[in-house]
């Protein structure tokens, strides 16, 4: 026995003033006479605290009540907003990251101090960090500003919290061709590498050679007939800047082929 079926009825604002309740009803996921879901009532409540969050009204609270309509299987929904009031960004904050620079964190951000806080680009900072995989997890939040506690606070700091994870491989390969027979190498890929590193590298610091943000990548081949070596680095950010640089090497040693045929 399925039972009754129930659908939405009429949607309800309370206490918006900043914002229409026309631009509000547009965020809405469900209409009157939509087949009722409780899911679609939640989103639709989230839906508005982002709009509010990317006016910088963060702190913004959206409740909702489903009542059921007297002799109806219908639920008219009541949203109780708090609207809060706007922030802008404070300080960034990073805590977590023991090779990563700062710098190299910092340039994922789209957040800037001074600027009305966007719910929007705090979402999107975290999924950046996210995806560069030099971090086990990311959690990137606002927090009161530790320079203002009054109650007309106007800022928010950002806290971002890493944990880094491994970023290197080293591989040992062999094979079989029809130039070289048996041959065999070594692979090594940085996916954050450092060259500003190098200097102290040779010291026996090697950790230094971590946390630059650029890419290396060494491959050595030996054969019975030739050997071979390729390095490549790339920096994705020059100085910061959406200037890329990259270098490629690449050497054969042995002998000519043409005179082994």
């Amino acid at each position: 026995d399925k039972g009754q079926r129930y659908s939405f009825g009429f949607i309800h604002l309370q206490g918006n003033s900043l914002l229409s309740t026309d631009d509000l009803i547009k965020r809405s996921l469900f209409s009157e006479g939509d087949k009722f879901s409780p899911e679609k009532m939640r989103e639709t409540s989230q839906a508005i605290k982002d709009l509010y969050g990317q006016k910088g009204y963060i702190d913004a609270s959206v409740q909702f009540e489903a009542n059921l309509r007297e002799n109806e299987p219908v639920f008219d929904i009541d949203y109780i907003i708090e609207e809060g009031r706007q922030y802008k960004i404070g300080l960034i904050h990073i805590f977590g990251n023991s090779s990563t620079k700062n710098n190299v964190i910092l340039r994922e951000s789209l957040l800037v101090p001074g600027e009305t806080f966007d719910s929007r680009k705090l979402k999107a900072t975290q999924q950046r960090l996210e995806a560069v995989g030099y971090f086990k997890s990311v959690n990137v939040y606002a927090v009161r500003s530790l320079d203002d506690e009054t109650p007309e606070a106007s800022y928010r700091d950002v806290y971002i919290e890493v944990e880094e994870t491994s970023t290197g491989n080293v591989s040992l390969f062999m094979g079989f061709s029809s130039v070289d027979d048996i041959f065999g190498g070594l692979d090594l890929t940085e996916r954050n590498f450092s060259v500003a590193g190098l200097a102290k590298a040779f010291t026996g610091k090697l950790s230094e050679l971590r946390g630059g943000g650029e890419f290396f990548h060494v491959r050595g081949t030996i054969g019975k007939k030739q050997n071979n070596i390729l390095i490549s680095w790339l920096n994705p950010y020059v100085n910061d800047t959406p200037w890329r640089l990259g270098v490629e090497l690449s050497q054969t040693f042995g002998h000519d082929l043409q005179e082994n045929m």
